[in-house]
């Protein structure tokens, strides 16, 4: 009978949260035969409290129970008494009592609603150290592109936002919008231009590293030779140090003739991003082959002389069929210039277990191209991203396969090289 009461009682316990239910005092001599008629009949009681030498308990009932303890009270000469009414309902009935609580209740949380949905405060975090770009500058500029304190989230569009910022702050080579609550954070990372010291001072030309389209473009001296989405090829000037006047209409008769604008020529400075593609070849065998320690070890001792090797412990022959090898010398110490030539060699074999495994066609695809993909990021230069990443071939061979890999990134390609060197 105990086992079933801690049962029910455990049962119930998190469920009264969820239910209506009546807190109750029971009186009388009999109280342990009152549980246990009431039990017997079905009935379930929680968080039952009895003060030491008192005849009374507490407990807590389900409401459509209290009708029915009217008779097992009879029967066992209890007396039962309502202290506390709990539940979903009762709060509804007393809420109802108080409407105007209600009411504001409900305005409070409509209104605070509404308002985590607005922006009200914009913070700008620096992904490192601005040199040339002012956080005040990034403000106005997302405030003009709607990003502001008091707009409404839904009509924001995030994508939008970055790239206005991205266009309006040429300095920025990234910037990303989130909210957290009703805060915005622009994070933004500054590109990095290379230094006078780099630069030096002689004219020069831009021109590609690689082949590549043209992604970005940014132009701090010089002239543009090619624009965002121009195919190049390696060698190809982007940004020329020789600055050509620009073409003029022929003056009319009654004109002056212009003097002529001679070219000018200066060190090209700038940045130019492109999309260039990699390749690599990787290879997986079918068959994978493990081997892990098994936790046995066997060490054999050999003494070293000139000519000659005597073993004083275990064998010189691996005890197992499968095996690592660990071996250490140490050589007698020396005595006025003088060594002993004896060495003790130490060989420790440690035991290994071979697992073989067949790899299906996907399997070794996927390990191919993973040795094929790491082989190329180790060639990327440090500023590269990585934009697509495919397998362009499939080869398979007896045993093996072998993938072709192509890599599509955004990196720099331009290299300053002076006009003389050309």
């Amino acid at each position: 009978m105990a086992k079933r009461r801690k049962e029910l009682v455990m049962g119930w316990e998190w469920q009264a949260l969820f239910r209506n239910y009546v807190e109750i005092e029971v009186e009388g001599k009999n109280r342990e035969e009152f549980l246990n008629v009431a039990l017997l009949q079905g009935l379930v009681f929680w968080d039952i409290i009895q003060s030491p030498g008192s005849k009374k308990f507490r407990a807590k009932i389900p409401v459509a129970s209290f009708a029915q303890l009217r008779p097992v009270a009879r029967r066992t000469r209890c007396r039962v008494r309502l202290l506390d009414k709990r539940g979903p309902l009762f709060w509804w009935r007393r809420l109802k009592s108080r409407e105007m609580f209600l009411v504001g209740a409900v305005l409070f949380l409509l209104g605070l609603f509404l308002l985590s949905n607005f922006v009200w405060a914009v913070e700008v975090l620096p992904q490192g150290e601005l040199m040339r770009v002012d956080p005040s500058r990034v403000k106005a500029v997302a405030a003009e592109a709607g990003l502001k304190p008091g707009t409404w989230k839904g009509k924001l569009d995030v994508r939008t936002l970055e790239h206005k910022i991205l266009l309006k702050v040429p300095e920025l080579a990234w910037v990303g919008v989130n909210f957290q609550g009703t805060r915005a954070h622009i994070k933004v990372v500054e590109k990095i231009f290379p230094s006078q010291d780099e630069m030096g001072s002689a004219p020069a030309h831009i021109i590609a590293t690689k082949n590549g389209i043209i992604s970005e473009i940014l132009v701090l001296a010089g002239q543009a030779r090619v624009s965002v989405g121009d195919t190049v090829r390696q060698g190809d000037i982007l940004i020329s140090g020789l600055i050509l006047p620009l073409q003029e209409k022929p003056p009319g008769p009654e004109e002056q003739p212009k003097l002529p604008v001679l070219p000018r020529l200066v060190r090209a400075k700038g940045i130019v991003r492109a999309r260039v593609w990699y390749e690599a070849e990787g290879t997986a065998l079918r068959e994978e082959i493990k081997e892990a320690l098994t936790g046995q070890r066997s060490t054999a001792l050999i003494l070293r002389t000139p000519g000659r090797e005597y073993v004083l412990k275990g064998s010189l022959e691996p005890p197992y069929s499968t095996f690592r090898q660990e071996s250490r010398v140490m050589k007698a110490p020396t005595w006025r210039n003088f060594t002993l030539p004896v060495e003790l060699i130490i060989v420790t074999y440690f035991e290994t277990s071979v697992e073989r495994r067949w790899l299906s066609q996907e399997e070794a695809i996927n390990k191919a191209k993973q040795e094929a993909l790491s082989t190329l990021r180790q060639g990327l230069p440090a500023r590269s991203k990585v934009l697509s990443e495919r397998v362009i071939r499939v080869t398979e061979e007896p045993g093996l396969v072998r993938v072709k890999v192509l890599l599509e990134a955004e990196e720099d390609i331009g290299q300053t090289i002076n006009l003389k060197e050309r």
